[in-house]
């Protein structure tokens, strides 16, 4: 486990003990509203009878409940406000996912670079293929065919004809790896 993996862990630990406590203040303000709710019917059937002793009561149910509520009230309302961990806990972590981050960053770099240079490998590996095929090509061409590729104009002049000389044209491969060695070089230099 690395160290960003860590701190996830942290970061999951402290979002569960803070949902929990959420959770079970909710829990409390739905039982308090409806606990108030029944208050509610039992002072209103008190004031329908008429019998202030069980309405007194029934209201001073209701006021408590509603105090109650209140109070759960406010501190899910604080909880949902105030942040989970201290200014100092937040810097730590911020640097210390900046450091690990930091750490993965170089290492990969370095992996990078382990990788460009076999690129650099098979990028000179595939031109040196294509230059020597490309001779193996002019050899049967001129040597073995008697292919001038050139065309006589109209006054009887020989042209040499680029076009018709035989070559394989595919630099893609070394094309793209220049590419990434460029680009990569950008990334090394944007990193110092």
């Amino acid at each position: 486990m690395n160290n960003l993996e860590v701190i996830q862990n942290q970061i999951n630990d402290i979002i569960t003990a803070a949902t929990s406590a959420a959770e079970d203040l909710q829990t409390k303000i739905d039982k308090a509203t409806l606990d108030r709710g029944a208050a509610t019917a039992a002072m209103l059937t008190a004031q329908g009878k008429g019998n202030p002793k069980d309405y007194s009561k029934a209201a001073s149910e209701v006021r408590t409940i509603g105090d109650i509520l209140e109070l759960y009230a406010t501190q899910k309302a604080q909880l949902d406000a105030k942040p989970l961990i201290s200014a100092e806990t937040y810097e730590t972590m911020v640097n210390n996912i900046m450091v690990e981050l930091d750490q993965m960053t170089a290492n990969a770099k370095a992996d990078a670079a382990k990788h460009l240079e076999a690129l650099r490998d098979i990028r000179q590996e595939t031109l040196d293929n294509i230059n020597f095929g490309n001779s193996l090509l002019h050899q049967v061409q001129h040597d073995l065919f008697k292919d001038p590729a050139e065309m006589i104009t109209a006054n009887g002049n020989r042209v040499h004809i680029e076009a018709m000389e035989k070559q394989y044209k595919d630099y893609a491969l070394p094309a793209a790896i220049d590419r990434a060695i460029d680009t990569m070089s950008h990334l090394y230099q944007e990193g110092k």
